[in-house]
């Protein structure tokens, strides 16, 4: 569902350099990320990370274009401090919820631990950093383009940040696109990946038809599995619109963190501290669980009001 979203908002990007049917342009990509995911783990992650500094490196324009808005008080009119009224507040929440989708991804290093160098070390670091930075880049990103163009207007945009761009700087905003359609590629290049990776290490354990959990003696690359993510996800992206995937997303990945960060607080009582584990404290687990339960049930208690 996640990558199925970046394939649907890969065609906003795309529109600015041609005008092609949406559905073709969405098959194409699928069919180019199955073919980088199925070539190697090793040729997957210098892709994917070469479209990361390339994402970081439109960020950094962006924020360099309408920097002068982070201190200055011209542009577009602000309310930092949003009135205590119980529907602006529902508002901020359900943004929030949708928002969320964006963070998604931190999580997916586990599944490659197998392929990682000293992943006792390394997977811990690399979870906090890209949490780190991408938290601060986004909030960058976001304080500058409600700076620059009214949130109403950005609601309208299939490709915000090109707009940001352009009416900050007064250039077209043909290389933020580019950059767009990087940061893209490589989130659902790395979706794809990890997807993968899942559904294999769940064949390995019985759990699913063993088809899927075959390795491809040349690419050593689950090919079955990737491809299996492909056409699910080329289905999802033709099917269903771009909110309604991203709010699927965020749904289904709270709901995961809800249950995983309660499983490891039921863990941490039984083994508090196992030989050979980095042991974080009990109350990070719990406070995850609570925090992505009160989203959760949030998302719940607006669908039925909506309904």
């Amino acid at each position: 569902v996640s990558t199925a979203t970046l394939v649907n908002g890969f065609v906003g990007y795309f529109a600015v350099f041609a005008q092609w049917p949406a559905w073709l342009v969405m098959t194409l990509l699928v069919l180019f990320l199955g073919g980088v995911a199925c070539w190697g783990i090793t040729q997957s992650a210098l892709a994917a990370a070469l479209t990361t500094c390339i994402e970081i490196g439109g960020l950094l324009l962006v924020l360099w274009a309408g920097g002068d808005r982070l201190i200055d008080t011209g542009g577009v009119e602000i309310a930092w401090l949003p009135p205590m009224e119980q529907g602006i507040w529902i508002g901020i929440f359900a943004g929030a919820f949708v928002a969320f989708y964006a963070f998604i991804g931190f999580e997916d290093i586990v599944n490659v631990a197998e392929e990682v160098k000293s992943p006792t070390r390394n997977l811990p670091l690399a979870v906090l950093l890209s949490l780190a930075i991408a938290s601060v880049l986004y909030f960058l990103v976001s304080v500058v383009a409600i700076r620059v163009v009214a949130p109403a207007e950005l609601a309208q945009s299939a490709a915000p940040l090109a707009l940001v761009y352009q009416r900050a700087s007064g250039q077209e905003p043909f290389f933020v696109a580019f950059i767009g359609i990087a940061a893209v590629v490589n989130g659902a290049l790395i979706q794809i990946i990890m997807a993968s990776r899942v559904l294999y290490g769940m064949s390995r354990q019985g759990w699913l038809p063993r088809w899927l959990g075959t390795v491809n003696g040349t690419t050593r690359t689950p090919l079955n599995t990737t491809l299996f993510i492909c056409a699910i996800v080329l289905l999802l992206a033709l099917w269903l619109p771009l909110l309604t995937l991203a709010s699927a997303t965020s749904f289904i990945t709270l709901t995961v963190f809800t249950l995983v960060n309660l499983s490891l607080w039921v863990i941490k009582q039984r083994d508090p501290r196992p030989q050979g584990v980095r042991v974080f404290p009990a109350w990070i687990s719990m406070a995850g669980f609570l925090a992505s339960l009160g989203f959760l049930l949030f998302s719940l208690l607006q669908g039925v009001v909506s309904g």
